[in-house]
């Protein structure tokens, strides 16, 4: 029984944010996990594009992006991870490119 608490446990800390997985099949159609870290670069608040802007301000009534960081993920896409002030606190949003929502570990 402590055995599957434990699994269960490693399975819930491996899909936490930063470390998404991934599944691909191999050359017999196997499905493997692929997992990797997104490194990100921290931008000026200039660089973050008018689709991301825009984005962040039509989901909150009153915003300001703090810090801005990008990453390329190994598929090529782009994307930003922003640090919010919303309404006294503090929240961490993905976005992709074109101001969609990113979640770490459902595409990539």
């Amino acid at each position: 029984m402590r055995l599957l608490s434990a699994i269960g446990l490693i399975a819930v800390f491996s899909l936490m944010p930063g470390k998404p997985v991934f599944a691909q099949e191999d050359s017999a159609g196997r499905q493997m996990a692929m997992e990797f870290k997104i490194d990100f670069g921290r931008i000026e608040l200039s660089d973050v594009p008018a689709f991301v802007s825009l984005a962040v301000k039509s989901e909150y009534r009153q915003v300001s992006i703090s810090q801005a960081y990008k990453s390329r993920l190994p598929c090529g896409m782009v994307i930003y991870k922003l640090f919010l002030n919303v309404e006294g606190s503090t929240k961490v949003n993905y976005y992709k490119e074109d101001g969609s929502k990113y979640i770490p570990g459902r595409d990539g």
